[in-house]
């Protein structure tokens, strides 16, 4: 539970972009886009069950979810206000996701890469959207299942990763890598 807790916290963390506004309210959603609308209400299903289940922490979700709507509501100020929508909400649906107990453990990968670095990776494919919480170089993402026509490939805005035959592409804002499965 900790751990979950931990990657939800983290994976919040690393998708913030603003502060939290005082006088926002956990229990709206920041006005969306028609094709983000359905995502939204999805992310307002799954905060309210996990604020209803046993033993919530029902000030850190709290927390989380203000931060969450600040952060959905900066992306007016970006150059692809729809993407980032989009991509802000999906990661606050996996983030409650994986905090939930009843989430399968995912499977665990580890990638070497050159200069001795290493790309860990997470994958979460029994929940929807599928997804991958990646560290790199101490920070952790989370990254959405994408079209492939061979191997496995995730990625957002800035970040991509793909896997194929034992070899791993990773891409973060421009720098790329090409890892080896450990």
């Amino acid at each position: 539970m900790m751990k979950r807790l931990a990657l939800l916290l983290i994976g919040m963390l690393a998708t913030a972009c603003a502060t939290t506004a005082p006088d926002s309210d956990p229990n709206t959603t920041p006005t969306a886009a028609p094709a983000t609308a359905d995502l939204d209400e999805r992310v307002n299903t799954e905060y309210e069950r996990a604020l209803n289940a046993p033993g919530a922490d029902r000030e850190a979700l709290e927390a989380s979810q203000i931060e969450w709507q600040t952060q959905r509501e900066a992306c007016a100020e970006e150059d692809d206000p729809a993407r980032c929508e989009r991509e802000s909400s999906m990661t606050r649906l996996v983030e409650l996701q994986i905090a939930d107990p009843a989430t399968a453990a995912p499977i665990d990968a580890r990638y070497t890469c050159p200069d001795d670095k290493e790309l860990t990776a997470q994958y979460y494919n029994d929940i929807d959207p599928q997804a991958g919480v990646f560290t790199w170089d101490g920070e952790q993402m989370i990254l959405f299942i994408e079209m492939s026509g061979s191997g496995a490939r995730y990625g957002r805005d800035g970040v991509s990763f793909w896997e194929h035959q034992g070899e791993a592409t990773f891409d973060y804002h421009g720098d790329t890598v090409v890892c080896e499965v450990a």
